[in-house]
């Protein structure tokens, strides 16, 4: 039987996929077992891998807090290390503030950590010693000032020249350690400096303060340069103003600083210092006569304040310069009071010195005038703004009516106090001198004697300018002025003298000398040897006891020796008389003798 081949291969084809579908069914089978299988294991594994991961999670919590345990382990171990250090004696200032700064990083490290509460104790401490360690600086910071903070006397360094108490250099770094830290974090520790500082100079200046004070027992006499200790209290407040400025330079080294400072520390003794004055000022006042000359010595401690003060502060302060004016002020009104006293001690005088010498009130105005010229520093700052015979009283006095000394071609430049002062004193000279010459008018009748007098007491003018700060003022023009004084009084000391010179002249003879021309010569020998010898004997009871003046006056009155010369010389003949020894009293020589015994 023929077998159709797609019949054969169908039935191949059938077989091979009912095998395929056992298969399938078998594979089935297999991945149903499988799938139960893992169905099973999953739910046995599931737990396992949940707890392995809990644990994973719990192993990584196990070990950063280990690892936080150590970090807390290891601040704490540094913070207990500083603060240990910070709480041992301070021996280097520099390191402990080194040291100090580190706890305050690792105070920084813990403020900065977001879970900072396990290191709430350590931080607390940590504080707490960096506190202690600050108190503890400015324990140091006084023990450091130790050295300068004793009061002392001032005047004791100031006489031995020795200056003021400072610190050596160690300490000075140390205390700008400090004074850095504290304003670095802005604490500073500038009042305590203040305090220190400001403290020292008041308690030291307490010592000189009672001597400031102005109480006479005896309100007439005069005030003696010197006297009231207000110069010596402002030579060592001085003292301070340069010791203080010097040691806050040192310690504090930022320049915006040390201005502030410094004007704290010296502002209440500046204020101390101007109510001195203002006391004094006002004592000065009630006796401004004999006691206004202290006025210059408050103008010179104040203007070398002033002068101490202006390159270390920006300004200097405005009430120490209104003190100052008050006291110029003031001190103008005393150029005006010396020349009232001068007019009015002349005119109070009662009688002159009956040797025709020096009067006392002379004595009493020059010594005046010698102390007002003691301030010359003074009176010069006073000076500048004034004009020249601003100080003249009005209205005008008698004397300088009568004479001034002034020549029309004197020139006084305003603008130059040194001129102006010289100026005043040589008015002063004036009123003296013209004063004195108008009084001896009234109570003495020989003119040559009022000069003879005039001139003696113009003599010890001189003197007193020589031999005092007068030689330091008065300028050329002044010395011209006192050459013109004293040719005035010359010429009256010289009038007998001229008078007697006057019968000397010639006799106007014309042709053969007649009986009338030889009496007109007889007459004037008698005048001439009558007046010449009344001149010698009031020269000599004048006891002049000066070399120097006696030998001014024989020179100038020697102006007679070639009138008589000439005189004697024409007549020693006898053309007037045979009897020339009855009219000629002295030849030449023994007239010349005469003459020149005057200036021995």
């Amino acid at each position: 039987m023929s077998v159709d081949v797609d019949e054969a291969d169908a039935v191949v084809l059938q077989e091979s996929l009912n095998k395929t579908r056992t298969l399938i069914s078998q594979i089935s089978k297999s991945l149903n077992k499988i799938t139960d299988s893992s169905t099973r294991s999953t739910k046995l594994i599931s737990p396992i891998v949940e707890r392995n991961r809990n644990l994973a999670v719990f192993k990584k919590n196990v070990g950063d807090s280990m690892m936080a345990v150590s970090n807390v382990q290891g601040i704490a171990s540094e913070a207990a290390m500083y603060e240990s250090r910070l709480g041992e004696r301070v021996e280097n200032v520099k390191q402990y503030i080194t040291t100090i700064h580190k706890a305050e990083d690792i105070m920084e490290r813990l403020q900065d950590d977001e879970g900072g509460g396990e290191y709430k104790g350590i931080s607390e401490n940590l504080g707490k010693t960096i506190m202690d360690s600050e108190f503890k600086l400015q324990q140091m910071f006084r023990e450091l000032l130790k050295p300068v903070s004793t009061p002392f006397d001032p005047m004791v360094y100031i006489n031995d020249r020795k200056p003021f108490p400072y610190l050596d250099d160690p300490k000075i770094k140390d205390l700008s350690h400090i004074v850095t830290y504290f304003t670095g974090n802005n604490n500073p520790i500038d009042q305590l400096y203040i305090d220190n500082r400001s403290r020292v100079i008041r308690d030291s200046l307490a010592f000189l303060a009672p001597f400031t004070q102005h109480v006479k027992k005896n309100e007439k006499v005069p005030y003696e340069k010197g006297s009231n200790g207000i110069t010596n209290y402002t030579e060592a407040l001085v003292g301070f103003i340069y010791n203080e400025h010097s040691l806050i330079t040192d310690v504090y080294k930022d320049d915006h600083q040390i201005t502030p400072i410094f004007n704290q520390i010296m502002d209440p003794h500046i204020d101390a210092f101007i109510k001195i004055i203002n006391n004094i000022l006002s004592a000065i006042q009630r006796s401004l006569a004999n006691d206004g000359l202290l006025i210059f010595e408050l103008i010179d401690s104040t203007t070398k304040l002033q002068r101490e003060l202006r390159p270390k502060l920006k300004e200097v302060p405005p009430k120490l310069q209104q003190t100052l004016d008050n006291c110029r002020a003031l001190a103008r009104t005393l150029f005006r009071e010396l020349l009232n006293f001068t007019d009015q001690r002349i005119r109070s005088l009662q009688s002159l010195p009956q040797d025709n010498g020096v009067s006392e009130a002379t004595v009493e105005v020059m010594s005046k005038a010698r102390k007002f010229a003691e301030y010359k520093d003074g009176t010069l700052s006073v000076m500048t703004g004034m004009k020249a015979g601003s100080w003249i009283p009005q209205p005008k006095p008698q004397w300088l009516s009568k004479f001034s000394s002034v020549s029309q071609t004197t020139v006084v430049n305003d603008d130059n106090p040194n001129e102006l002062l010289s100026s005043f004193f040589l008015d002063v000279i004036d009123a003296l001198i013209i004063s004195l010459e108008i009084r001896a008018t009234q109570l003495m009748k020989k003119k040559q004697q009022i000069g003879y007098m005039l001139i003696t007491n113009i003599t010890l003018v001189e003197q007193i300018i020589s031999r005092s700060e007068f030689k330091n003022i008065i300028d050329e023009n002044g010395m011209g002025r006192l050459e013109r004084l004293k040719k005035r009084a010359l010429n009256m000391f010289l009038t007998g003298w001229k008078q007697a010179a006057s019968y000397l002249l010639d006799v106007n003879i014309q042709g053969k000398m007649t009986s009338k021309d030889r009496e007109a010569v007889k007459e004037k020998f008698r005048n001439f040897n009558s007046e010449f010898d009344d001149l010698i004997k009031q020269h000599k009871q004048y006891n002049i006891t000066d070399p120097t003046l006696k030998k001014y006056l024989s020179k100038d009155i020697s102006f007679i020796v070639p009138l008589y010369h000439r005189f004697h010389d024409k007549h020693a003949a006898g053309d007037f008389t045979k009897h020339t020894e009855k009219y000629i009293k002295y030849d030449k020589r023994a007239f010349d003798q005469v003459i020149d015994s005057l200036g021995k």
